[in-house]
């Protein structure tokens, strides 16, 4: 569970590109044939044009088979503005692959990546996917998948037996289901969905379930290599689950004595889960190798002890398995790392994409990612974190949602010394604690390379040229669950500010330099901030001897629904300390406090920027 280190040094900026099409949907078709509770055949039609630049990943073909499924039929083509032939696409063309994460997947991705030397082009897709040992998920209806794209024409064909009880649920989607019977004892569900605008991208969007039109379908029975349920409801989804890992939770002998070896002792169940949790990072990794029914039956937990690998199914199974053992509740739980809320009353596989468990310790639940070992111990990573989850309890599934850091818990504290020459160069000294989540984009650095450990150094403290860095990294797994690194610096440079012939022009702060304005004016959705978060800076200026102020930023003090800031310079002579703090509050917000966020974000572009002014004392008439 691997993130992006140098997102560290742009939380929170929620950019995204101005409203504008970028792509029209020309024509979208889904024709599905349900045969059976074992047979399946999907076609699929799409023509798209690319209108620029931006909109070219609009044009790249991804999709995936579960095992038992076939890709019966493949075709592209490729036409730039006149119509005119670039160039075809075959089935060997695509790129396929056994690799996936989801939890979900068992078999095969397929791909192609569109390029095209003229611009605008049409890339046009059909293909045929048949499915042959049962299903759990129908085809759902989602044309307009993202932001910027616009549909001309879209359609889709549902044909099924009766028998198989079909429902469906619309989501952020106004549009017409028409259902009819046939003579053959089936049913047909038929949607037209044409001539509809692009959404506009929008700076903080909410969660796309929360605006992503989509129309899903599901039988309410259905039975999948042999393996029959009913979704009636999520607590039927969860016992088809449970079924299914039963039998696959036995541990071989020497394992369970090595348990009882390592924790019979233990007088807290916390220090026994402890210490099985490091037993768990220090002999298996994560594989992703969905093996059992269509991606959804874990390995048993004596083949992961066996092999020492294992994909999220199979290591939550083994982790909950081993915690049964020495007398810990635990539960298999599935979830999603991409959709954060289930409706209550639509039950379906198409939400889920991660298996984790749920353990209750010292009569407090926690949350562990078996696939995320390098993680504190109950710390909940942000592809979860406030999501709704199924808990698989024998006769009691039901669903739950994963709790969130908050913006105190989300701290980062850092302090610059800067010790200034008379040319405007530099000695720095930094240091910089980040707890939960800033833990959580910063954690990786202790493994980066010296050059990106560099990078990361001055793109924090905003300084191009930098010499004699030392650095030095600590990690705390251990307090506490939401973790702690301290990243220690110290660095020489020959240029750190502007300089005049009598003056140096000082940044109020190097850090924070990301932030900017907000430019446009139109809001169409609520404010969604998913994560809060409070930094706390401390940065000393200590200046040559023969300088003295001559301006300097005020004192800045306000808050608002979105959070609070503060800025405040004390000066004694020739020491200049700069205390501020920043509180950005997650939640969701009303569009109408638009002009609110845009105001609280010129005040935080306002603190971060200012400007101190040094002139030599000599230098004043």
């Amino acid at each position: 569970m691997k993130k992006n280190l140098f997102l560290a040094v742009c939380l929170c900026s929620g950019c995204f590109c101005m409203a504008q099409t970028n792509a029209i949907l020309d024509d979208y078709s889904i024709d599905t044939n349900v045969k059976d509770a074992s047979q399946m055949v999907s076609k699929y039609h799409q023509q798209i044009t690319i209108l620029n630049r931006n909109g070219e990943h609009f044009a790249d073909m991804v999709f995936g088979l579960r095992k038992g499924a076939k890709l019966s039929s493949f075709s592209g083509v490729i036409q730039d503005n006149s119509g005119k032939v670039i160039r075809k696409i075959k089935m060997s063309d695509l790129d396929k692959t056994e690799y996936t994460t989801n939890f979900a997947d068992d078999g095969l991705t397929y791909s192609f990546d569109c390029t095209s030397p003229t611009i605008p082009f049409t890339v046009t897709y059909d293909y045929e996917i048949k499915e042959g040992n049962g299903f759990v998920a129908l085809p759902e209806f989602r044309p307009q998948y993202s932001p910027n794209l616009e549909i001309k024409k879209s359609s889709y064909h549902l044909t099924i037996p009766k028998e198989l009880q079909c429902r469906y649920k619309l989501e952020n989607i106004d549009c017409d289901v028409v259902k009819s019977e046939t003579n053959d004892n089936k049913e047909t569900f038929s949607i037209q969905w044409n001539d509809i605008k692009a959404i506009n991208s929008e700076q903080f969007m909410p969660a796309k379930e929360k605006f992503i039109p989509c129309v899903y379908f599901s039988t309410q029975s259905f039975e999948y290599f042999d393996h029959p349920g009913t979704l009636t409801t999520w607590k039927d989804f969860g016992e088809w689950h449970y079924l299914l890992s039963k039998e696959r939770k036995q541990l071989p002998d020497e394992l369970r004595q090595k348990l009882h070896e390592m924790t019979d002792t233990c007088t807290h169940e916390y220090s026994k889960l402890k210490l099985v949790y490091n037993y768990l990072a220090q002999t298996t990794r994560y594989v992703s190798i969905q093996l059992g029914i269509g991606g959804f039956q874990p390995m048993s937990a004596a083949e992961v002890y066996r092999t020492g690998y294992g994909d999220c199914k199979a290591l939550a199974n083994y982790m909950h398995s081993m915690l049964n053992e020495i007398g810990i509740e635990s539960y298999y739980t599935i979830i999603s790392m991409n959709r954060k809320e289930l409706p209550r009353d639509f039950v379906a596989f198409n939400f889920f994409n991660h298996a984790i468990i749920k353990v209750i310790v010292d009569k407090k639940t926690m949350w562990i990612d078996c696939t995320a070992p390098e993680l504190p111990l109950g710390f909940i990573h942000e592809n979860i974190a406030g999501h709704d989850a199924v808990v698989i309890a024998q006769g009691n599934s039901h669903i739950e949602r994963l709790p969130m850091y908050s913006e105190t818990d989300n701290l980062q504290e850092s302090n610059v010394k800067i010790t200034l020459d008379e040319k405007g160069g530099a000695n720095v000294l930094f240091c910089q604690r980040s707890y939960a989540n800033q833990f959580e984009n910063r954690f990786t650095l202790s493994e980066e390379s010296e050059k990106n450990k560099a990078r990361y150094i001055n793109a924090s403290l905003n300084i191009p040229k930098a010499e004699n860095l030392k650095v030095s990294i600590t990690e705390d797994k251990d307090t506490n669950s939401e973790g702690c690194i301290e990243i220690k610096a110290e660095e020489n440079t020959i240029k750190y500010c502007q300089t005049s012939a009598q003056r140096m022009f000082l940044p109020v702060t190097p850090l924070h330099q990301h932030y900017s304005n907000i430019a446009n004016n139109i809001r169409t959705m609520d404010i969604y901030i998913q994560s809060g978060y409070n930094d706390i800076d401390t940065v000393t200026y200590i200046l040559p001897s023969d300088y003295r102020i001559e301006s300097m930023a005020k004192p800045i003090e306000y808050e608002c629904c979105f959070g609070k800031l503060s800025s405040n310079i004390t000066v004694q002579n020739n020491v200049i300390t700069i205390i501020q703090n920043l509180t950005i509050k997650n939640g969701v917000f009303p569009k109408d406090k638009f002009a609110e966020l845009k105001d609280f974000y010129q005040k935080i572009v306002t603190m971060y920027t200012g400007k101190i002014i040094v002139i030599k004392a000599h230098g004043v008439s």
